[in-house]
């Protein structure tokens, strides 16, 4: 999956390096098509691992103070080490303005010389991290913050989940969304997380082992 995810960037290099022309232009978008269903993959199994093992099956968060622990530790392993890219990635262009004047438009771009475009490129919560592919991690804690919610959602429309994630997706699909808000509701990530929630919280091991069947069709139509 993390080849996948750097062969999908590196495609992008394309655009500035002559290639020989002898790949259709079908089979390279179709290449392209598979490739960039490793992001769905990622938060596909993202939200299959999230769920702390101290959470019985079909249950979520017994208090507040166990959700808190469980805060602290993501907060270590995920947003630590996002925030910490972002903020050497912000002394990178600040430092680099003074040596090399190319630096100062992206200074600009991201408005580090202010107090509210230096938190946004440190945070990425209105707009682009200052270590741009980074986004992923942002999604992912706002996802893992909402945890209880998909666990609620699991427990209580088990029965229901696809006809649920099928509306989401075209809800999200059709309705206007601002901006700053439609970085954290991307379909295919939310239909992920939420698949990968799912399989882990509301189907036991026997089960899956039974259902294989129903569970690859449901992998499959989320990553389509």
């Amino acid at each position: 999956m993390l080849l996948c995810i750097i062969a999908y960037h590196s495609m992008s290099a394309l655009s500035y390096v002559k290639v020989p022309q002898w790949i259709p232009l079908e089979i390279h978008r179709l290449f392209l098509s598979m490739l960039s269903r490793c992001l769905g993959a990622f938060f596909l199994i993202s939200g299959f691992l999230c769920i702390p093992s101290s959470i019985p099956r079909g249950e979520n968060f017994g208090s507040f103070n166990e959700y808190f622990q469980f805060l602290r530790r993501r907060s270590r392993s995920i947003l630590l080490p996002y925030l910490l890219w972002n903020f050497i990635y912000i002394l990178f262009f600040l430092l680099g303005s003074y040596i090399l004047p190319m630096m100062k438009s992206k200074v600009s771009e991201l408005a580090l010389d202010t107090p509210s475009g230096f938190f946004c490129a440190l945070t990425g919560l209105w707009g682009r991290p200052a270590d741009a592919p980074l986004w992923y991690l942002r999604n992912l804690f706002v996802y893992t913050l909402t945890l209880p919610v998909f666990l609620w959602f699991s427990r209580n429309l088990m029965r229901f989940i696809l006809l649920l994630l099928g509306g989401i997706l075209i809800f999200l699909c059709k309705i206007p969304i601002p901006s700053w808000l439609s970085m954290y509701l991307l379909p295919y990530a939310i239909l992920s997380f939420g698949a990968g929630v799912f399989l882990r919280h509301s189907i036991s091991l026997r089960e899956r082992e039974r259902e294989r069947g129903r569970i690859s069709t449901y992998l499959l139509s989320i990553q389509l």
